[in-house]
């Protein structure tokens, strides 16, 4: 459990891999294949409807909680 202070589900954190990947350059054919989409216009779509806000706040949720832990 990562006792998170917002709800985590699983498409929140395909948002938030998949927003990851794209502002780090990685090509959306690679991003496609890691998120197993088997035709580009998935994953086109997929990245063209984040929410760039919620993404990069429950990354940053993640990440704070993840430094916190290796802290303690």
């Amino acid at each position: 459990m990562l006792d998170l202070p917002i709800p985590l589900t699983m498409s929140k954190a395909r948002y938030c891999y998949a927003m990851t990947l794209k502002r780090n350059g990685v090509p959306r054919e690679h991003t496609s294949d890691t998120l197993g989409h088997s035709d580009p216009r998935i994953t086109s779509h997929y990245l063209d409807s984040l929410d760039v806000d919620e993404a990069f706040e429950i990354n940053n949720m993640l990440v704070k909680r993840r430094t916190n832990r290796k802290v303690n």
